[in-house]
């Protein structure tokens, strides 16, 4: 047969006439020997497939002659032919197109879904190159490159293996041999496989697709809920740890068990969002006892999930790479929000440590505005996953010890606003027992400014005030608060602010707050032009923000101290009288 040379050639003409020819006598005769040479011979039908690309009425001719084989040939026999033939296509990606690709994929989809019996075992022996089909479609799209129809075919190709999935999933059902647990890693397998594209926005519906479709599959083979999604993958993790080639923690994608960890737990995240976001299959637990257990466990799934998917960030272009934090970010509230409206973890555990250290990098570190502000919103989501005993632990634990001044005044500003939530709303009212209306909330206020105060030289407390401008600045705003609270209260209420810290916060620490600021104020200052009393802002070139800001902090302070002087002076000679 010719067909091979013409195509070579790119005669397409000829190649036409060739596949004609071929499609005449198949229709005409209706028998297997009519397409025996296709049949026999992979190399020849590799390039039958390979002439899709030539022309539109080429791939017409192709899409004939394929049905023709699925009708008149044996369909394991041609399901047999076409991982042959696709393994070729896939394996050669410089110079064969999508067009060629999905052709091929239909035909094999056909044969596939043609067999009566033990479907499943035909498509685990292909499951390897329906990965790489789905590898090389993620990269394809991420590329972006391709034009229109390319990009559609892709996305056309990728829809049909995880279909095929989905359907041997219901044929064969939940079932406790090995082969369901198989097919379930499979499925996963796929969609974390192509997870690359989710980031792509002209597939982002089709992405969603494949997700709904993954999670229908894995419903079908037993997989019903998120505790169970994360047992599979997990339990996984474990046993290629145990078996001494891979870990929970396998990321190198050069030893194929890291890899197949890596597109498990990719898959098994693009999953979750599906269970989270239609409050599917996510159990509350029975009683105060099942709600904390299912509380930590999704506290622990939340952790590792969003380690993973941060990992697999590096993967992205580095213009794709905002949008793929943002979709780990959202699974994370996902993941915080169905744990509030559970009851809230009331238990600490180790992933909320990671988690918090995740967010905090996010927001101090990452380039993006819009991501970090992202990771803000989750971190107030997180805290409101704690009930709030632990809640006030995790917070102060991150004030006390966080670097990054940015991160510690938003903390200060989130603990304000929980003692505004803790108060009682009308005097009289008690307050409970809210751990962010005792000693050691207050203490958490106070510290940036007791940092100050306790510094020896004028100079150490000029630049901690630097450094830490808007903490302070978020530390007084807190104090004000509350001292405002406990006036309006009067004798109702039992103090925290008692004499002894009264005392200490109008003789010394606000004073020395006060001095610092106007020092460092001074400072910076330039001596020529008007220095507005409002907003002095003149004293740096334009598009210094930072400097600028420094400087509205600095004279913030100077403000708020003012007027704590004011409120603390009357408590003071209160006290004196």
């Amino acid at each position: 047969m010719e067909l091979g040379p013409a195509h070579e050639a790119g005669d397409e003409p000829r190649v036409h006439e060739i596949l004609s020819q071929l499609l005449r006598r198949a229709t005409e005769e209706q028998t297997e020997e009519s397409l025996e040479s296709l049949v026999e011979d992979s190399v020849l039908a590799c390039t039958l497939f390979c002439c899709a690309s030539l022309s539109d009425r080429c791939r017409r001719s192709v899409e004939d002659l394929s049905k023709l084989l699925v009708l008149l040939c044996n369909k394991k026999e041609i399901v047999l032919l076409l991982t042959d033939v696709l393994r070729s296509l896939v394996a050669d990606e410089c110079d064969v197109s999508w067009a060629s690709l999905a052709c091929a994929l239909r035909t094999a989809s056909s044969a596939l879904r043609g067999i009566t019996r033990k479907k499943h075992l035909h498509l685990l022996s292909i499951a390897d190159l329906h990965v790489l089909v789905c590898e090389r479609a993620a990269r394809a799209l991420l590329a972006g490159g391709q034009g229109p129809e390319e990009a559609r075919d892709c996305a056309w190709s990728v829809g049909l293996v995880v279909e095929d999935a989905s359907i041997v999933s219901v044929d064969l059902g939940s079932s406790e041999e090995p082969t369901a647990r198989r097919l379930q890693l499979h499925c996963l397998s796929l969609l974390g496989s192509v997870y690359g594209a989710v980031v792509v926005e002209a597939v982002e519906d089709d992405f969603k697709g494949w997700a709904e479709l993954t999670s229908k599959s894995l419903e079908a083979l037993g997989v019903r809920s998120l505790d169970e999604l994360g047992t599979l993958v997990l339990d996984e993790a474990g046993d290629a740890g145990a078996s001494g080639s891979g870990s929970e923690d396998s990321w190198d994608e050069d030893e194929e068990d890291g890899g197949c960890l890596r597109v498990h737990f990719m898959g098994a995240c693009a999953v979750a969002e599906a269970f989270l976001d239609d409050e599917v299959g996510v159990s509350g637990g029975d009683g105060q006892s099942g709600a904390g257990d299912a509380c930590l466990n999704l506290m622990r799934m939340a952790s590792i999930f969003l380690g993973k998917m941060i990992d697999n960030v590096e993967g992205f272009p580095g213009d794709k790479s905002p949008a793929a934090i943002s979709r780990a970010l959202h699974l994370l509230y996902s993941f915080t929000a169905r744990i509030e409206g559970v009851d809230g973890l009331g238990t600490p555990c180790v992933g909320q440590r990671d988690i918090l250290g995740f967010l905090i990098r996010l927001m101090s570190h990452f380039p993006d505005k819009p991501v970090r502000m992202r990771a803000r919103f989750c971190m107030n989501s997180f805290f409101a996953s704690l009930r709030p005993s632990l809640r006030f632990l995790a917070m102060a634990e991150v004030i006390g010890s966080c670097e990054y001044p940015s991160v510690k005044a938003t903390l200060l500003v989130s603990l304000k606003d929980e003692v505004a939530a803790a108060w009682p709303s009308t005097a009289g009212e008690a307050g409970g027992d809210s751990p962010f209306l005792g000693r050691a909330a207050l203490d958490c206020i106070l510290g940036p400014l007791h940092q100050i105060e306790r510094l020896p030289s004028a100079g150490e407390k000029k630049d901690c005030l630097e450094e830490s401008s808007e903490v302070v600045v978020a530390s007084l705003n807190a104090l004000r608060f509350w001292l405002l609270k406990e006036k309006a209260e009067g004798g109702h209420k039992t103090r925290v602010l008692d004499e002894e810290v009264v005392k200490r916060l109008y003789s010394m620490t606000l004073p020395a707050v006060r001095e610092t600021a106007e020092l460092a104020r001074k400072d910076r200052q330039r001596p020529r032009g008007f220095m507005s009393p409002v907003m002095n802002c003149n004293f740096c070139a334009p598009g210094d923000e930072w400097k600028q800001q420094i400087m509205m902090n600095l004279q913030a302070v100077g403000m708020v101290t003012q007027r704590l002087n004011e409120l603390l002076q009357s408590e003071v000679k209160k006290v004196s009288s």
